[in-house]
């Protein structure tokens, strides 16, 4: 699995982003982990509302676009 992210400036500060990413990084880990990632190539953007949210949260989000992913792949 590969992974981007396009965070632009709208998303927040550097820091903001920064740390943004990381979560989002960590969460993917963590489901990579535990099989629950199709292989692929990800680009993941966010909204600015993105850098409010607990990670649990974040980690709620990414897992139902993952299980939205593996639908469709299973198609």
């Amino acid at each position: 699995m590969q992974l981007a992210f396009a965070l632009g400036r709208k998303v927040g500060n550097a820091v903001q982003r920064n740390r943004l990413r990381r979560r989002l990084r960590h969460v993917f880990t963590e489901l990579v982990s535990q099989g629950r990632v199709p292989a692929g190539v990800y680009l993941v953007t966010a909204s600015p509302d993105a850098v409010e949210c607990s990670f649990e949260e974040l980690r709620r989000f990414v897992q139902r676009a993952v299980a939205h992913i593996a639908e469709g792949a299973g198609r």
